[in-house]
């Protein structure tokens, strides 16, 4: 973003240290904390950051979103994944960045142990689990203006090295460092959902899984938990750029990245709305185009529409 803004002649400047930025273009001023800007409503903020507020905000306006329901304990817990039936995904209310989230969890015990893990102070949401490909859409001033598919964090094992080998070895690739310092973030082998998920598919560290084994790594397509993006802004299908828009619209937010399940047949179904989204999966996916979404940013706070999705296809006709 800095760059960014350096190379259209936009003063930039650190305040503070909780991430804030001082834009100044002649006599107009902007402030990016993250990518939440001088103009993001702060309740917006509050709303996306609690996930059952969200989808009850979105269903309110006929969006689809997945069925299932904020509970508060393990015996309402196993009732709702007992009436979805199937395989459900269990999160954290108020949780981010995939900490807690646990999918395609399939029987009682397992149910009971994700609520315990992802239970806290705003409750534990217990879903349907979705088939299809996991998109985030970034959506600037009401446009969608850039698109990638995520995809969890997994390794084929060679009938040699441990499971702990083969994630140190993982960690070791291209790009690839702890936090959100690189492109992509490491898998961290101390983190209890990776232990659950090893557990999963009858594995541990120690277990030298057969050659061509593919060993998930992450429970979720998250980068922040080791998974990758390939960008998908030149072939995401209208329908789902138009959905993410309104899903931004109907919660308030400016900047916003809004995560869909888009399945091969039938219609999407969204499954969060982000405040202050990461822009890496755009700016360097593992796959595909990167994407410049600083500039997008930096046109609508001053005061400009950035040029979408739908605009630039248009173009290439």
């Amino acid at each position: 973003m800095v760059s960014s803004a350096e190379r259209a002649g936009i003063e930039v400047r650190a305040v503070g240290w909780r991430r804030l930025l001082k834009f100044a273009k002649g006599e107009e001023l902007a402030w990016l904390n993250g990518t939440i800007s001088h103009r993001t409503s702060a309740i917006a903020c509050q709303i996306a950051g609690d996930k059952a507020v969200t989808k009850a905000r979105l269903a309110g306006v006929g969006l689809p979103v997945c069925d299932g329901a904020l509970v508060h304990d393990v015996d309402a817990a196993l009732s709702v994944a007992q009436r979805l039936g199937s395989a459900v995904a269990v999160k954290p209310n108020l949780g981010a960045q995939g900490r807690g989230v646990r999918t395609g969890v399939t029987h009682e015990g397992a149910v009971a142990a994700a609520f315990r893990n992802a239970a806290g102070a705003g409750g534990v949401l217990i879903e349907r689990h979705h088939p299809g490909c996991d998109v985030r859409v970034l959506v600037v001033n009401g446009v969608a203006v850039a698109a990638a598919e995520r995809r969890a964090a997994e390794t084929s094992a060679d009938g040699v090295r441990s499971v702990r080998d083969l994630i140190r070895s993982f960690n070791g690739g291209d790009s690839r460092e702890s936090a959100h310092r690189g492109a992509l973030s490491t898998v961290d082998v101390h983190c209890e959902d990776l232990r659950a998920l090893l557990t999963s598919q009858d594995l541990t560290l120690e277990t030298v899984p057969g050659a061509g084994t593919v060993v998930r790594l992450g429970w979720g397509a998250n980068l922040s938990r080791g998974g990758i993006a390939i960008d998908r802004t030149d072939v995401i299908p209208s329908l789902v750029s138009d959905m993410a828009c309104q899903a931004a619209r109907i919660v308030g937010l400016d900047i916003a990245g809004i995560d869909l399940l888009v399945p091969e047949n039938g219609p999407p179904v969204i499954l969060e709305v982000n405040a202050s989204p990461g822009l890496r999966m755009h700016l360097a996916p593992s796959v595909g185009e990167p994407r410049d979404v600083t500039s997008p940013i930096l046109t609508y706070l001053f005061d400009a529409t950035p040029r979408g999705i739908a605009e630039r296809s248009q173009e290439r006709a």
